[in-house]
């Protein structure tokens, strides 16, 4: 195998002083990266640790790693948490996917008024464990040690939830370091993303409060994943050296 630093595997297996990878993560490990026994590897559980291994073997087609180091790396602050206006199934996915790798602590998907299809409805449950393998997918390649936590989708009208500094997209508001001042000692944000359509006029009217900053996000309507994104780069972006 290539250089073991440039890839990730996650396992929800870990004992003391092994880790076992599942059917699938082992076929990737050996059939297509080539991972040969006594090789050195690494792995995450999703809770911000990475685990240096070496390939002890193959046992009931999952590959056993010896570990080697364990290493523990804490969320980085500010904690950002990410409620985003239900989109269609294909673009929470992609939201999930991109902004897993940016480091959202959280995802809530918000039910709006304004959202359409009603997908979620019946299939949420369904939906979950695939959005959930995204988000895993992303956490490897982007070699993060951190999955977000994603949230039941939750009605706009019933959020109660909403911690420390509150941001919201809005093409009318102010750019994102003409509030740097009042983010930049945040330990906690929330970012506040409408869905396709926008935010309702009475869900506008709630977020008219003073203490909500409205932030200009790009020159031009972006789709609701992609607004998320951005948003929530912009942000981080402020945090980084």
């Amino acid at each position: 195998m290539r250089d073991y630093r440039h890839f990730l595997f996650f396992t929800r297996q870990i004992g003391t002083d092994k880790v076992v990878l599942d059917q699938e993560e082992t076929r990737h490990a050996v059939n297509v990266l080539r991972l040969s026994e006594g090789e050195r590897f690494l792995a995450t559980d999703g809770r911000g640790n990475t685990y240096r291994c070496i390939h002890g073997g193959i046992h009931n087609h999952q590959l056993e790693g010896i570990i080697e180091e364990k290493r523990f790396k804490g969320r980085t602050l500010p904690l950002i948490h990410l409620f985003i206006g239900m989109p269609e199934r294909d673009s929470l996915e992609t939201a999930l996917v991109d902004c897993t790798a940016l480091g959202a602590a959280s995802i809530t998907p918000l039910i709006c008024e304004f959202s359409q299809k009603q997908w979620w409805k019946n299939a949420w449950q369904k939906q979950f464990q695939r959005f959930q393998n995204k988000m895993i997918s992303s956490v490897k390649q982007s070699l993060s040690s951190w999955i977000p936590e994603l949230n039941q989708p939750t009605a706009f009208a019933h959020l109660n939830s909403l911690s420390g500094i509150v941001i919201t997209a809005d093409p009318d508001g102010r750019s994102i370091y003409s509030n740097r001042e009042k983010i930049i000692n945040a330990d906690t944000i929330s970012l506040l993303i409408g869905p396709p359509g926008g935010f309702s006029p009475t869900e506008e009217k709630i977020l008219e409060d003073p203490g909500i900053l409205h932030v200009k996000i790009a020159a031009s309507r972006l789709r609701t994943e992609l607004a998320a994104s951005a948003l929530l780069a912009q942000v981080s972006g402020l945090f980084t050296d």
